[in-house]
């Protein structure tokens, strides 16, 4: 009898987040123009940014490609403005529990699984290559600026609660 396992945890951790906020400088890094470019990084919204985004969604990574979506490469600040507009079913299933349905949001993750396992993204694609570009920049240029600050990757230990 085996046991399913997830590799790795839903969320970034608090030092992960932090470290994406120091690296993108509090600031919103979804792109203003669709051109990539060498003004890709100063044509970026520039609002405080809120929420740290997976470019590639971990279900999706985990799924597809069983890679560890928590990355420097792959997270990105945005503020809840452009994050709402990747992720725009968010906004229907928070709404519909607050108007009583208690399993708006499970149904939501029941219904983004089913698209991926049919291959289909559940996000809205449009930014994805300009955001990994700007991510790809801004981490190889905050790693040169800060060689001794290093991403914190999770240890096994952090995901099992136990001494590894």
């Amino acid at each position: 009898m085996g046991i399913e396992c997830d590799p790795f945890p839903d969320a970034t951790t608090r030092c992960q987040r932090r470290w994406i906020y120091a690296r993108d400088d509090f600031r919103c890094q979804m792109p203003l123009v669709s051109i990539q470019g060498p003004n890709l990084l100063t044509n970026i919204c520039g609002e405080y940014g809120e929420d740290v985004h997976h470019i590639w969604p971990k279900r999706a990574m985990v799924f597809e490609i069983k890679q560890n979506p928590h990355t420097p490469y792959n997270l990105v600040l945005l503020c809840r403005y452009h994050h709402m507009l990747i992720h725009p079913d968010i906004i229907d299933a928070l709404r519909e529990r607050v108007f009583g349905d208690k399993n708006a949001l499970e149904e939501l993750f029941a219904r983004r699984i089913r698209l991926l396992k049919n291959g289909l993204p559940y996000w809205n694609t449009a930014w994805d290559k300009n955001l990994r570009l700007i991510a790809k920049r801004r981490t190889e240029d905050f790693l040169n600026d800060f060689p001794k600050t290093r991403f914190p990757f999770y240890h096994l230990s952090v995901y099992y609660g136990r001494s590894v």
